[in-house]
């Protein structure tokens, strides 16, 4: 985090940025696989969180022959409709009344 000009916190994200999609793989499977590359620590940029519109995870493509290069393909929402962006609470009081922990 870093503070703006009105000593505003501003929060800021790491992110990766990937290759485009390969133009065969998406044709062949009708726009759904979307498999990139990625290029390491050269393509790695700090954003503020603001500009942030959406997330997805980038998952280990499966090779078909030991030429291929190493891929991997976008999925969205890979469990993160199961969460609120607020945050983890701590439960500080383990042993009140309602605590399933006992």
């Amino acid at each position: 985090m870093v503070e703006d000009a009105t000593k505003n916190v501003v929060p800021y994200a790491l992110v990766s940025v990937w290759s485009a999609p390969d133009a065969e793989l998406l044709e062949k499977s009708y726009g759904c696989l979307w498999a990139c590359s990625y290029s390491g620590e050269s393509d790695l940029r700090i954003i503020p969180i603001c500009s942030i519109t959406s997330v997805v995870s980038m998952q280990p493509l499966l090779k078909c022959s030991e030429t291929e290069v190493d891929r991997s393909f976008v999925v969205e929402k890979s469990g993160i409709d199961n969460t609120e962006l607020t945050g983890y609470i701590d439960n500080i009081y383990p042993n009140e009344q309602g605590n399933d922990d006992s």
